[in-house]
């Protein structure tokens, strides 16, 4: 050896990596050590290459520069640290195995070969794979193939041949390792029985899928739903109207040329007729108005509050003027909702609030409050109020806590209100007390712009 390139003692690369470093350590002429610690690998003359720890450092013989190196031999150590890894592999509740740099597994664990039940030489190489599902054998050496070349740790599912002959599933997890000196070694991975769970998604798949085709029958009853009201909304306006407008007409025109002929009782029916017909048409135009908000309406879009109360208080003029109300509303604010709708809900509450008061001329005032992502809009009014269990009831269709003769209208308005505000996404509340107003409250998601 003497003269010789010590390099010599190393097998490639770490020859090649020890060579750069004394020659980057002599151009910088310093003076620290190389490579303390450093674990590479030793070659014999004859015989298996050995693992070492390789420490290097600069001395000064007689005024020159010579290199101390000391080598311990790490071949016990790394037989007892491979007894050692064994032994807890095989005792691990995973199965593991190890795979060398040329991608052929060298190692399986007691619980593999137990799962398998093949001997140890059997499954070394790529035998291993003779067990795997047909199915899932091109995906998995697909995933092992990738990971190899891009030196990444990886996961796959795949069935594999128990010692029984039934398939199980696994989830195989590898991550690569090196060895002396950092070079690439190959793979340490281990595998994990997941059948159960498995077979517990697939149970759940299938209860959705069950889901899945029963919310889309059901969308199609309701799709078949919307076209029978579509319909019924045709001929509400259409087909019943036409009849009772005639009726109307003709009971009109019978008390109005045979007046004289006809006793008081007589009257008296035909105006309870003429009434009648009226009174149909007004629920017939209400129903046909609450059928059409899901289906006729467009979709949201900001919309300025203000200008829809404007709006209906225009609509409600007369109404306003002959009851004396005084109406107050704060500053309002642009919301996502339906310009025509959000009109025809302060229509039908602040109508209500002018409809059911007490002796005293109405009071009626509007307010906004922002809340996290909503407003939250309330009509309060000085009116005749109601007990707080019937605060529910009134939202329900033709659901009346008075008489015609009390207070007219169909018991419709705030049914209409509720969907309205419900097809927004928000909620409409009641809140009221016998002799004492009442407020009603609804959220409605804020818009692009707040007033």
């Amino acid at each position: 050896m003497l003269g010789r390139d010590i390099a010599v003692l190393m097998p490639s690369p770490d020859r090649e990596c020890h060579r750069g470093d004394i020659e980057t350590h002599l151009a910088r002429g310093s003076g620290r050590s190389i490579g303390i610690g450093r674990e590479v690998t030793g070659c014999r003359r004859d015989g298996p290459d050995f693992p070492m720890y390789l420490s290097v450092g600069e001395a000064h013989d007689r005024g020159r520069r010579v290199f101390v190196a000391l080598v311990h031999d790490l071949s016990e150590h790394k037989r007892t640290e491979e007894t050692r890894f064994r032994a807890l592999a095989d005792r691990a509740p995973l199965m593991i195995w190890m795979s060398g740099p040329d991608r052929r597994c060298t190692y399986f664990s007691d619980g593999w070969l137990r799962f398998t039940g093949r001997h140890l030489e059997e499954e070394l190489g790529y035998r291993w794979t003779e067990d795997v599902h047909p199915e899932d054998l091109k995906r998995c050496l697909d995933t092992y193939a990738s990971a190899f070349d891009a030196l990444e740790p990886f996961h796959v599912e795949y069935r594999i041949k128990r010692h029984d002959g039934a398939y199980r599933w696994i989830l195989d997890t590898a991550t690569p390792h090196h060895g002396a000196g950092g070079q690439f070694a190959g793979y340490l991975g281990g595998c994990i029985d997941i059948t159960e769970r498995k077979e517990t998604e697939a149970v759940l798949q299938d209860g959705y899928a069950l889901l899945e085709h029963r919310v889309a029958e059901r969308t199609a009853e309701l799709a078949r739903s919307n076209a029978d009201l579509e319909q019924f909304a045709y001929v509400a306006s259409h087909d019943l109207q036409e009849p009772l407008r005639a009726v109307a007409g003709c009971v009109h025109l019978l008390a109005e040329r045979y007046r004289e002929r006809l006793d008081g009782r007589a009257g008296e029916l035909m105006h309870h007729a003429v009434e009648g017909a009226v009174r149909m048409q007004a629920l017939i135009n209400d129903l046909l108005a609450y059928s059409r908000i899901g289906t006729r309406a467009e979709p949201p879009s900001p919309t300025d509050c203000g200008a829809c109360l404007r709006d209906a208080l225009a609509r409600l003029r007369a109404a306003i003027a002959e009851s004396g109300a005084a109406i107050q509303s704060d500053p309002l604010p642009t919301v996502m909702a339906e310009p025509t709708q959000m009109t025809q809900l302060f229509q039908n509450l602040v109508g209500n609030a002018v409809k059911f008061r007490g002796d005293a001329p109405p009071a009626i005032h509007i307010a906004a409050l922002r809340l996290a992502g909503e407003w939250r809009v309330s009509v309060t009014d000085n009116g005749i109020g109601m007990e707080p269990e019937y605060a529910d009831r009134v939202f329900r269709v033709f659901q009346r806590l008075h008489t015609r003769s009390e207070y007219p209208g169909t018991g419709i308005g705030l049914a209409i209100c509720k969907r309205v505000v419900e097809r927004w996404g928000g909620r409409i509340w009641l809140e009221s007390a016998p002799g004492r107003g009442s407020t009603f409250h609804f959220t409605v998601p804020a818009g692009e712009v707040a007033a």
